[in-house]
């Protein structure tokens, strides 16, 4: 009859280019949340059955909108509102905790929606005592099950790195090492401060990587 039947492929299209409509100076930073809200929930219901889009969303669907959370501060004129930024990171990380087989890409996303949506001097709310910033906590977290998986890369290492202070980058790589051992040496801050940075990735365990690898472009070297 002339009826398109909607696959994956289109579904991921649709959220793929609302990612990067959000990314543009095109954009309107009044729409950002709407904008969101829309592709948000449009994965909520690819997710739920018996929606009527006889779709499952793959990963690759997640990180789109993962994606699209953080897009607009990447752009030349990004929004200036702590709610915005707040409700962004809400939706990114409901989409993160919703992905059933996450990736590579999926971790660095997440990676940058924390940089680029939470404020680095943001106290723990759990605890006062604690002095180390919610930004930290959610990272361990997230660096937690990106290295079980073993979908490390070079690009969640370098914004991490971006991310925090030198001593809290390594305190927060040194977390996931039960026995912060390397190369037959034990391994401190200071030591791997002093790697370079284009090689740090190699000295870490490798079977944080064993799946991250096979990502390239998540492993080029920056120019």
């Amino acid at each position: 009859s002339g009826t398109i039947r909607l696959d994956l492929i289109h579904f991921n299209a649709v959220l793929d280019a609302w990612a990067r409509y959000l990314a543009s100076p095109t954009k309107d930073n009044d729409e950002v949340i709407p904008k969101l809200s829309s592709i948000h929930n449009l994965l909520l219901k690819m997710d739920a059955g018996g929606s009527g889009y006889n779709v499952e969303p793959h990963t690759d669907s997640f990180n789109h909108v993962i994606r699209a959370c953080y897009a607009p501060w990447t752009s030349q004129d990004p929004p200036g509102d702590e709610s915005t930024r707040q409700k962004a990171l809400e939706i990114a990380r409901d989409s993160y905790s919703k992905t059933r087989w996450p990736d590579a890409h999926t971790y660095a996303h997440m990676f940058k929606a924390v940089a680029c949506l939470l404020p680095p001097s943001t106290p723990n709310a759990d605890d006062p005592n604690d002095t180390r910033s919610d930004k930290h906590h959610l990272c361990r977290t997230i660096l937690e099950s990106c290295c079980r998986d073993g979908h490390l890369t070079k690009s969640s290492v370098w914004t991490l790195r971006k991310m925090f202070p030198p001593l809290e980058f390594a305190e927060l790589l040194l977390s996931q090492i039960d026995r912060p051992q390397l190369r037959g040496e034990t391994m401190t801050k200071e030591k791997l401060l002093a790697m370079p940075e284009d090689r740090l990735h190699v000295f870490l365990p490798a079977e944080w990587s064993r799946n991250g690898q096979r990502f390239k472009g998540l492993n080029r070297l920056r120019r």
